[in-house]
């Protein structure tokens, strides 16, 4: 492979690491948008008159957002979710905690997109690291 071949290969997979990267943050401020909204539209439902009130609550929040949600749901239908329509909310805030989860680890994770040897010719491949302070010690995450 010559150089302005090893060059482009470089630009196009790096390029790809990189959107890869930004269309799951962008993804992912869909599902809090969603959960956003479906606030609104309960409050709004239960006699809420303003909506720039609850934007203004629910400004910037991510994780404390599926938390309300789940409130806000299980306190309108507390009574009415039966048998599988509370075994399925219960499924779906988990997911979205992983979701979250898994936001917080691509996010704040420091990545390596591009970082290659002179005579590396495959740059698909990208490393980050990831520190976390847990009660016990430092946890150092690959």
């Amino acid at each position: 492979m010559d150089k302005a071949e090893r060059q482009k290969k470089y630009e196009e997979q790096t390029e790809q690491r990189y959107a890869a990267i930004g269309r799951f943050a962008v993804k992912f401020e869909h599902v809090c948008h969603s959960m956003h909204n479906a606030i609104i539209f309960a409050l709004h439902s239960h006699g809420l008159t303003n909506q720039r009130l609850a934007n203004a609550v629910l400004e910037g929040l991510t994780a404390p957002l599926r938390r309300i949600f789940g409130a806000v749901i299980a306190e309108i239908k507390a009574d009415k979710l039966v048998g599988d329509e509370k075994k399925i909310l219960t499924n779906v805030l988990k997911r979205i905690a992983e979701l979250t989860e898994s936001r917080n680890d691509v996010i704040h994770r420091m990545w390596f997109v591009g970082w290659a040897a002179e005579t590396d010719e495959d740059f698909s491949r990208v490393g980050g690291w990831k520190f976390k302070n847990t009660s016990k010690a430092l946890n150092f995450a690959r």
